[in-house]
Formats: C-alpha cells, sequence, structure tokens
C-alpha cells in the first residue's frame, strides 16, 4: 500500500469444501534420494537466511528457516505435479494445497487419479467432481485497502509533476530488479503508487526518488515510471515498471531484496504463488520481513475510494502476510523464489505487525504474481523484460550523472501499458 489517499477494497472468497481424504499419511517423496539431497541443500541454505527474515519466519509462521525452505520447495513440487495432471485430465484434477502441518496434498476427482498422485510421491484426497478447484481456505470475507498517509515512508516517493511543485508525496516499496535484453535497468512495483499512470513511459513520467534528505525536495532521484497498470481487463494486474537512472545506485542492480538494517535475500529464481498453505514472506519499507500463507490462489477484488463508490479491480494471490502503508510494491517470496509485489491489505498500521496471524483474526494482503507482471509486459513487441536473480544477475547500471536525461523521457524500451 502506498501512502497517499486511501482507497478500500472488498474481497469476496469462495466457500470452503472439504475434502474427504483417499489417504492420509505422512508424504513420502517417489525418489529418496533427491529428497534427501534437497534437505541438505535446504539446512544450509536455512543458515544462510537474513536474520531478519529467520525471526520473521518463527514469529509469524510458527516453524523453523529449514521448514520454512522445506515447505517452498514442497509447494513448487505439488504445483508442478498438478499441472501435470491437470494438462492430461483437467476434469480429474480438483485442486492442491499444503497441509497445516506442511504436508503436500493433491485433490481429485477419480480413483485413477489418486493412485497416480500416490504413485508421483503425494498424498491425494479424493473429492466429488461438484468441488473441483476447491480447496480448503482460512480466509473470511473482508475489506482491504489501498492505505495512505499525508507523509511518506522510507524507501522511495514519488508525485506529480516536477518534485519542486509537490504540496507532499507519496512512498511506496521497491519490488524486484529486473532488465531487458539491451541490459537496461528496471525494477517492479505496485500500479497504484504510480501518480500520473497515464503518463507512464513518455514525456512527463512521474518521478522516482530516494527519500534520502531532511527536505524531501532535495532527494535524489533513480528513475521514473515507465509503464504502470491498474484495473485493466482482463487480468486486473496492480503494477509498475520503474526504468533505472544511468547512474543510480548499483545496489538498484542486485538480485536482492532488503529487510531491516544490513539484511539482505538473494533472489535465486521465480515461482507461481498456485498451491494454498505456500509460504510466503515479504519485505517492504514500512513493516520489513513479515511472514505468511497462501489462503487462495487467484482472487479477483474490487477497489473502492475512500467514499466507498468501486473505482477498478485488483486480480492476485490472498495471503495471511502483515502489510502496512508503505509497503505497497514490496517483494513477496517463498523460499528463495519470487512470487508477487504487495498490493492491498486490510491491517491496521496503528497495531503494527506485532502479533502472528491465526485463521480468520490474522490480517490478509492480496499480492499480483511476478510471473503474470512478466507475461502482461512482454506481451508487447520486442518486449524481454526478465527478473534478475543469483544466477542470471544481468548487467550493472550504467555509468552516469545520475539524472537520466530530461526528466519523463523513457530511456529504455518499455511502453505504457494502461491505467485506470
Amino acid at each position: 500500500m502506498e501512502r497517499t489517499r486511501g482507497a478500500r477494497s472488498a474481497v469476496v472468497l469462495g466457500g470452503v469444501v472439504a475434502a474427504a481424504a483417499l489417504s492420509v499419511t505422512a508424504w513420502q517423496p517417489a525418489s529418496a534420494a533427491p529428497q534427501a539431497d534437497t534437505a541438505q541443500a535446504d539446512t544450509a541454505q536455512a543458515a544462510e537466511l537474513p536474520p531478519g527474515l529467520k525471526d520473521a519466519v518463527r514469529r509469524d509462521l510458527g516453524i523453523s528457516p529449514q521448514e520454512y525452505l522445506e515447505r517452498a520447495h514442497s509447494a513448487r513440487a505439488v504445483a508442478g505435479e498438478s499441472q501435470r495432471l491437470r494438462n492430461r485430465d483437467p476434469q480429474a484434477f480438483g485442486a492442491a494445497w499444503l497441509a497445516q502441518d506442511g504436508t503436500p496434498i493433491i485433490a481429485v476427482t477419480t480413483a485413477t487419479a489418486a493412485q497416480e498422485v500416490r504413485d508421483a510421491g503425494f498424498t491425494p484426497a479424493l473429492v466429488p467432481a461438484t468441488a473441483k478447484d476447491s480447496a480448503p481456505r482460512t480466509a473470511a470475507p473482508r475489506v482491504l485497502q489501498l492505505k495512505a498517509s499525508p507523509i511518506g515512508g522510507d524507501e522511495y516517493i514519488t508525485g506529480a509533476g516536477p518534485i519542486a511543485q509537490w504540496p507532499g508525496y507519496t512512498s511506496c516499496s521497491l519490488g524486484f530488479t529486473a532488465v531487458d535484453s539491451a541490459g537496461e535497468p528496471y525494477a517492479i512495483s505496485a500500479g497504484h503508487c504510480d501518480p500520473e499512470p497515464a503518463a507512464a513511459g513518455i514525456a512527463g513520467a512521474s518521478g522516482v526518488y530516494l527519500h534520502d534528505a531532511p527536505g524531501f525536495r532535495d532527494s535524489t532521484r533513480i528513475g521514473r515510471f515507465d509503464a504502470s497498470t491498474l484495473s485493466v481487463g482482463p487480468e486486473y494486474l496492480d503494477y509498475s515498471v520503474i526504468a533505472i537512472d544511468s547512474g543510480a545506485p548499483g545496489s538498484l542492480a542486485e538480485p536482492q531484496v532488503h529487510g531491516s538494517g544490513a539484511d539482505r535475500l538473494a533472489i535465486t529464481g521465480v515461482a507461481s504463488p498456485a498451491v494454498v498453505g505456500t509460504p510466503v514472506c515479504k519485505s517492504g519499507a514500512s513493516s520489513a520481513y513479515t511472514c505468511g500463507e497462501v489462503l487462495a490462489a487467484d482472487e479477483t477484488v474490487p477497489v473502492e475510494d475512500a467514499d466507498g463508490v468501486v473505482v477498478g479491480r485488483v486480480r492476485g494471490f490472498i495471503t495471511s502476510v502483515c502489510t502496512l502503508s508503505g509497503d505497497s510494491g514490496g517483494p513477496m517470496f517463498s523460499g528463495t523464489a519470487a512470487l508477487g509485489i504487495v498490493s492491498a491489505s486490510d491491517f491496521e498500521d496503528p497495531q503494527g505487525c506485532g502479533i502472528a496471524p491465526s485463521g480468520d483474526d490474522g490480517p490478509m494482503t492480496i499480492g499480483v504474481p511476478v510471473r503474470k507482471i512478466l507475461d502482461a509486459v512482454n506481451a508487447g513487441p520486442g518486449e524481454d523484460l526478465a527478473l534478475r536473480t543469483a544466477s542470471n544477475p544481468g548487467p550493472p547500471i550504467p555509468a552516469g550523472d545520475g539524472g537520466g536525461g530530461v526528466p519523463g523521457v523513457p530511456a529504455g524500451s518499455l511502453a505504457s501499458v494502461g491505467a485506470s
């Protein structure tokens, strides 16, 4: 959520369908040797996670850092098997989720498909055909908000027109760093953070600044909005692409996300938030690391303004992650794989994030899947935007005076995707 005037969004989730388990046993993979290798890798990787993220995992999820990584890997594995079943027989596949103890469950509508699931090393659940595409959810209908306040946070600030004329500013969080095929640097954030989305990618596009000076008008410009979209059908995504100026800080080209203090987490890949129960954490300017679980994999959220008038919709995955004003656009990840960016939340800022989520009483945040963002951006001719990862970091930011040329004139090749 950005820190400006607020808007509210109401989300209505589907009903809970109780699945009759065909077998309820501890998950045993089809191949024990690869699983043992993965467990060893998880142990080593858990020791290297940032201290702040470890604390958030223990506090918010009640599990160890190693269990967090194991469940993230399980979610990706069950998502892959689910996709295989869906491709083979769409009518036989029901849903997939992680049980409370982390066991990956695949619900199917036929005994034959259940045996396939068991043979693949997963736990099947047999559900009626009428329960297809349903999974247990702990999310109740509630109101989400694109939150606001008159002053900003500490990650990046923006406003309409030249900074010298701003009466105030919007504060949001940078998401994942990205690069195009020409080596131009970008960052991904939330679309509703752009105060002038119609100008994205053309002369007059809103500038993006680091709030690193006592007076915000002296802040350092790092880029400008090159593409912004909010509530544009049929996907109804909420995202922006920020073109990074030449001469901007080199950290803006790192395949990492920042928590608090010196904490850094290296992003190793991209995953889809397709499995209910997947552990997910986020980093944001206001609340640093917080964690929760995926409650619903694909929901469309009506967005209302402060007067309760519907102004659009956002589509994404619902989580129990706590996010506060200023966290909009921040990165959401599972294990060390990128999932999406923060869009909106129902959590009350004065309460902070000092409590663990607890079912329907916990916080709720909607995230926008990063794969859908990349698909939307790259649908244009000649576009080729990719996230920077530890294995594919991309080139550094070109040297320059940090001015990025004429403010608002795009140096990259991306075009405005649309706006509400």
